[in-house]
């Protein structure tokens, strides 16, 4: 292709030649027709190889995921499971999601690591933020109260803030998230099966 094209450019250059500089022994008008066989042709050629082989003609744009650098683990095996096992003992055996005040740093410091640590363990060994983890903690909880009936003795958003929320509308807002129910109709679905379990 590229001798083919160096050819159209020589017989083009001798065509300006012949027509602006100095007279040649060849007739311009067959230099013409000849560039534009040239011409031509190498269409032809692109055209039919492109067809038949098109993925020699395709332009690899990279995607997303491979201009995102890999992140390689900051810690080893034995601190991430150390890590792990702390914060699972903190928020299962301690619920200390119900404490209002929690944040990353103060898990953290419970805990005796940093918040650089913590946040790598939990973006990428749980999958979730820091207030995701404590939101599914404190919904499964409240979920556990109206199940065993405490809404009947004390109101919605006293055992939401029971279970750690520190507003009504923080509340409402992880429990639809979550659950894909509103407060009242998580109630409601479990005031109706409890109904049909006593038949």
């Amino acid at each position: 292709m590229l001798i083919g094209l160096l050819v159209y450019m020589i017989f083009w250059l001798l065509g300006i030649v012949e027509r602006f500089v100095i007279k040649l022994p060849i007739d311009i008008r067959m230099i013409w027709d000849i560039s534009c066989l040239i011409f031509g042709i190498q269409i032809y050629i692109v055209g039919f190889y492109n067809l038949k082989h098109p993925e020699v003609f395709k332009i690899r744009f990279p995607s997303k995921n491979e201009n995102i650098p890999k992140r390689k683990n900051i810690l080893d095996e034995n601190e991430i499971s150390k890590i792990q096992n702390l914060v699972d003992i903190f928020f299962k055996e301690k619920k200390g999601y119900r404490r209002p005040e929690l944040s990353l740093s103060i898990l953290a410091n419970e805990i005796n690591t940093t918040t650089n640590k913590l946040s790598w363990v939990l973006n990428n060994i749980y999958k979730k933020t820091f207030y995701e983890l404590v939101n599914e903690y404190r919904v499964e909880d409240f979920s556990q109260r109206i199940k065993k009936n405490d809404h009947k003795e004390f109101t919605v958003v006293s055992i939401a803030f029971d279970v750690g929320f520190n507003s009504k509308s923080t509340f409402y807002k992880a429990f639809k998230e979550i659950t894909n129910f509103t407060p009242t109709e998580y109630i409601k679905k479990v005031e109706n099966s409890q109904r049909f379990n006593e038949y």
